[in-house]
């Protein structure tokens, strides 16, 4: 039977500090095609180009992470990703890899928590693997 996980448990670090209070996590990693298609050919044709991926997350408003994600925002740099989008049980869902956070936009309302969605783009390649 397969394993199915649930993402109430799932964590988020950026430059080596957890961020306290996610909410929620997604990562998109795409393969961009590059058309091969010669004369003759009766169809399209395709092959695979250079990966690319991006993330992004929203956490509850707090000091701490708006600081951990301000430092990492002002290096200018990339920064280390690390994902676990269930838990960090032995087995489960691990993604990692470098990103340059673009983006950090605070929302707020008067019926729910303040928060932030940070907007990743991945440098080099995700890595997809499982905790240990």
């Amino acid at each position: 039977m397969a394993n199915h996980y649930t993402g109430q448990e799932g964590t988020l670090t950026v430059n080596s500090v957890a961020i306290g209070q996610l909410q929620n996590i997604s990562v998109d990693y795409t393969v961009n095609t590059v058309e091969s298609t010669v004369m003759g050919d009766n169809s399209k044709t395709f092959m695979a180009g250079l990966k690319e991926w991006t993330a992004t997350a929203t956490i509850s408003y707090n000091p701490t992470d708006q600081g951990t994600i301000n430092t990492a925002i002002n290096t200018d740099a990339e920064v280390a990703f690390l994902a676990y989008p269930s838990t960090s049980a032995s087995g489960d869902p691990k993604l990692s890899g470098n990103v340059i956070i673009t983006g950090l936009s605070v929302s707020s309302s008067t019926d729910s928590l303040v928060t932030g969605d940070i907007s990743l783009q991945g440098s080099g390649d995700l890595t997809l693997g499982t905790a240990t």
